[in-house]
């Protein structure tokens, strides 16, 4: 769960960051992407992602601002990224145009990239993993080791899962 009462984040030593680009909160794409996650999370964990109640643009807005890392990629083969918050952005270093362009496993190191595809195989069947760690690799190259991240199934208003997504407050250089 996010709780807007606290902005902590966990940043990289010795990182630069660039602005990340606010989405057009306007986009009904957008809006129903955030329910999805948020819905998704609170039918499978059984609790919310945000604290509090919200109209869905405005949760849209406060989960796009949330202090925790929010991604998802779709079912493509391969998978690439459709939602990315700010704190997501910030932390890879990258655009929304530039991090949606990528397929999601080109974040994971290359030596991982098997133990996330079993993970990855552990949602499909059971529908969230809980506590996963692993090294990711942000835009300038750099290594960070993500800890204890939240990976769902996220699925549309009629149950098709239409991709994943994972949730993470906490990470360290690798």
């Amino acid at each position: 769960m996010i709780s807007h009462r606290s902005s902590k984040r966990n940043w990289v030593q010795g990182g630069t960051y660039t602005n990340a680009i606010r989405p057009d909160f306007a986009t009904e794409d957008l809006i129903e992407r955030s329910a999805q996650i948020g819905d998704s999370y609170n039918r499978l964990l059984g609790r919310s992602l945000l604290v509090g109640a919200f109209s869905r643009a405005a949760f849209a807005v406060r989960l796009y601002h949330a202090p925790a890392v929010v991604l998802m990629h779709d079912r493509r083969d391969p998978p690439s990224f459709c939602y990315a918050n700010a704190a997501a952005l910030e932390l890879y270093q990258m655009s929304e145009a530039q991090i949606k362009a990528m397929p999601s496993h080109m974040l994971a190191d290359p030596a991982e990239r098997e133990k996330r595809a079993e993970m990855l195989r552990q949602v499909e069947k059971y529908g969230y993993v809980e506590g996963y760690d692993g090294i990711r690799v942000l835009g300038n190259g750099a290594r960070i080791e993500i800890e204890n991240a939240t990976v769902f199934n996220v699925t549309s208003n009629d149950g098709a899962t239409v991709g994943q997504a994972t949730m993470f407050s906490s990470w360290k250089p690798a």
